[in-house]
């Protein structure tokens, strides 16, 4: 029995053997022949062989990491390293020349002017006086592309003024003051006004006129006048006076309406006059006035007529006239009339024969300031006024409540209304009972201010120590505004 199981042990080795034997394969034929089937022998069953048992590692025991302290030092920061910025080379400033020639108004060169420049520009600071060089003041280092304001002026002559504006590209620049527009001139000049030309101006405001230099004060005065610049023929006062239109800008008393006389003036050195009107300005139909400085008192006075300077140097000449001009149009050329102007008054740069202006009116209403009576031979009352109550003008025209032919609001009598219809505007209360005045009561200016009704002595008003009460209504002031009604009492005495 032990003999055949190593024969059968024997036999399994060989056939495992040759089955694990490479088969080297045989180049085919040309035309190979089908190969018989191979019988599959039955491989034997692989014994598993034992999987090892891993040897367990030991266990690690873990050891506690401490919670790190956190550090409460701040970390420091770098400081930065500044860059030095590169300064960049200036550029050179680009400067110019300016050469300037003075002439007269009457086209003579003069050397002595005083030439200044100066920056019109609030950003550059520049200003230089010039120098005389071969006939030019010259004017060196002045910056290029700012607006400059050029002055000129010589003792005892006007200052003229131009602005100028050179271009990088222009190093000199060649100007002349000369002709109407730009020559100096030792005639006197008004160089700045109060009102403006041709502003409107309130009917109590200042007049104010500055000259070109120190005036000859006494032909300023007689040579100052208002007059209507009204194109109408019938111009009147507020309460009817009549004002002449004037025949020209050389006015006379009887084309005038207001002169010096109107006026309380007052000098700011001997180059300004401020004038305050006694009576407001005038409040008109048409409120357009003008003031001349070519008024003729009429006096024979050397100092009317005109102005003039300490030096006895004449302004020019207030003169409007007409002039024939030919302008090209397309097509040919036509003819035109144009008003030619001069005088005394500098608007730019051009010369004006008057100032214009219009009157505002805001003058406030006459009112009654008191009331009483006087110890007379015959029972009277007055009452003051807080303004004037008339006044003539140049032309002797009165100017006062009433000339309108209005009997109810004159304040008295006067030219153009009696003064006992005057009276009868006037009311009178004693004791609480109307009295009616007699026909003999005038109502009459004992002043500017002051009006005073009266009766004949054999008429009574009223007692001594009667309380009485005066009031009236209607009644116009000089600027044709109605009086304030009263109800003023008074003691007789």
């Amino acid at each position: 029995m032990k003999q055949r199981k190593n024969l059968w042990g024997l036999t399994s080795l060989i056939l495992l053997t040759a089955c694990q034997t490479t088969q080297i394969p045989t180049p085919p034929l040309s035309t190979p022949a089908p190969s018989p089937s191979a019988t599959p022998t039955a491989e034997p069953t692989a014994i598993p062989t034992a999987t090892p048992v891993p040897t367990p590692l030991p266990t690690v025991i873990p050891v506690a990491t401490p919670t790190p302290v956190p550090d409460m030092t701040p970390t420091p920061v770098p400081t930065a390293i500044p860059t030095a910025t590169p300064v960049p080379t200036p550029t050179p400033e680009i400067t110019s020349m300016l050469r300037v020639l003075v002439f007269d108004d009457l086209g003579s060169r003069l050397n002595n002017a005083i030439v200044k420049v100066k920056s019109n520009d609030p950003t550059l600071v520049f200003e230089s006086t010039a120098t005389l060089e071969n006939g030019y003041h010259v004017i060196k280092d002045i910056p290029t592309q700012k607006t400059m304001e050029v002055s000129v002026t010589a003792p005892g002559y006007t200052t003229r003024k131009r602005l100028a504006s050179l271009s990088a590209l222009e190093t000199k620049l060649d100007m002349e003051f000369k002709g109407d527009q730009y020559a100096i001139s030792n005639k006197p000049e008004v160089v700045m006004t109060k009102p403006a030309y041709s502003e409107s101006f309130n009917a109590n405001g200042v007049i104010e006129l500055t000259f070109s230099e120190n005036m000859n004060k006494e032909s300023v005065q007689r040579s100052f006048a208002l007059q209507s610049n009204s194109p109408d023929s019938d111009v009147k006062m507020s309460v009817g006076t009549p004002i002449a239109k004037p025949i020209s800008v050389r006015g006379t008393p009887t084309d005038s309406v207001y002169d010096i006389r109107h006026f309380n003036f007052e000098w700011d050195t001997d180059r300004v006059i401020r004038l305050t009107p006694k009576y407001g300005l005038p409040i008109a139909s048409d409120r357009r006035f003008r003031v001349i400085l070519s008024y003729n008192d009429g006096s024979g006075n050397a100092d009317t007529g005109g102005i003039k300077d300490v030096d006895g140097n004449k302004a020019r000449q207030a003169n409007i006239s007409t002039s024939t001009v030919i302008k090209d149009v397309p097509g040919g050329t036509t003819t035109e009339i144009v008003d030619i102007e001069d005088g005394p008054f500098l608007v730019g740069t051009q010369y004006k024969a008057f100032l214009p202006f219009s009157v505002t009116d805001n003058l406030e209403a006459t009112r009654v300031t008191g009331v009483g009576s006087e110890i007379s031979p015959r029972d009277n009352f007055f009452l003051n006024f807080s303004k004037d109550l008339y006044f003539d003008l140049t032309t002797t025209k009165t100017v006062v409540g009433g000339a309108n032919n209005q009997t109810g609001s004159a304040p008295a009598g006067n030219a153009f209304v009696t003064a006992a219809v005057a009276a009868k505007n006037y009311s009178l209360n004693c004791n609480g009972t109307p009295v009616t005045l007699p026909a003999s009561a005038v109502a009459v200016f004992t002043g500017v201010n002051r009006v005073m009704v009266s009766v004949d002595a054999a008429d009574n008003l009223f007692n001594t120590g009667d309380k009485c009460t005066v009031s009236f209504s209607g009644l116009l002031d000089i600027a044709g505004k109605f009086m304030s009604e009263p109800s003023i009492s008074f003691v007789a005495p």
